[in-house]
């Protein structure tokens, strides 16, 4: 499985292009699927590939997280919900995301589906804590509080949320030493 360096070390995907060219270069539906609530919900992948078709209902997700044993309730766009139940009435499994063993994909095969495509698209260090990420950058991006973030996260401080997401060396690179000309 992962070591605690590659998660240190994905990146989420800063670029809206290479997101959607991460969609386009998805082989199934499954994946996209995946991808598409990944990015637009933070999930961790060991929540991710056990939700069930009964997990979305009115607009939203709803499950007990894993990794904290919380309930969440993530309300999800009007067309990122409409792609969900549009693959759910195409496929009619158990889980969202089946495996052709029956049960839900392995987190190691999810990974190996986001990094294949990443790699695609010649980006590396993208595997599916990239999916988490990306969804907290770009929040970040389109100015939703750092706090709001740090909380979706579960994170002890913004500086923490800063660091994990990577803004911390963009900021670094844009404000100090791109500046940089003695």
């Amino acid at each position: 499985m992962k070591k605690m360096e590659d998660i240190k070390t994905t990146q989420p995907i800063r670029d809206m292009e290479d997101v959607k060219k991460m969609k386009e270069v998805l082989p199934r539906w499954r994946d996209r699927i995946m991808f598409t609530i990944g990015i637009n919900t933070g999930l961790r992948i060991s929540d991710l590939v056990k939700l069930k078709p009964e997990d979305i209902k009115d607009g939203h997700i709803e499950l007990r997280e894993k990794k904290t044993s919380k309930i969440k309730r993530l309300q999800l766009s009007d067309s990122v919900y409409k792609q969900v139940v549009e693959y759910i009435d195409a496929y009619p499994k158990e889980y969202l995301f089946q495996s052709r063993k029956g049960g839900h994909i392995q987190e190691k095969s999810a990974w190996r589906i986001i990094h294949e495509a990443g790699l695609k698209l010649g980006l590396e260090h993208i595997g599916t804590h990239s999916m988490r990420k990306t969804f907290g950058y770009h929040a970040w991006r389109r100015e939703v509080p750092l706090e709001l973030i740090q909380t979706a996260f579960n994170h002890s401080s913004p500086r923490t949320t800063m660091r994990y997401l990577g803004i911390t060396e963009d900021i670094m690179n844009k404000e100090a030493y791109g500046k940089m000309d003695m």
